[in-house]
């Protein structure tokens, strides 16, 4: 059996918890068994709704994920992007 595709997908946060990720074999794959789950981490400071939509890097997979967690939205809030507005613009 393949091993579950993950993909942790934002800006800062997820660049640090990369980072993170590789400071010690332990906390390789999010401590999650390699057999059952892959994990990559697509990630970038300053990562807005906007620029995630326009860059190829975060929106083409060669192997599509089976499950993505998403951490986005601060900084478009600190762009004084209004609450509704970035709830529209991330489910769409």
């Amino acid at each position: 059996m393949e091993p579950i595709r993950v993909c942790v997908l934002g800006h800062s946060f997820i660049r640090r918890l990369k980072d993170y990720s590789l400071t010690d074999v332990e906390n390789e794959n999010l401590r999650l068994k390699p057999e059952n789950f892959s994990v990559e981490f697509r990630a970038t400071g300053g990562l807005t709704i906007k620029k995630l939509v326009k860059d190829e890097q975060f929106m083409s997979f060669i192997n599509s994920p089976d499950i993505v967690f998403i951490q986005m939205g601060e900084n478009d809030l600190d762009n004084g992007v209004a609450v509704e507005k970035l709830s529209r613009d991330i489910i769409s």
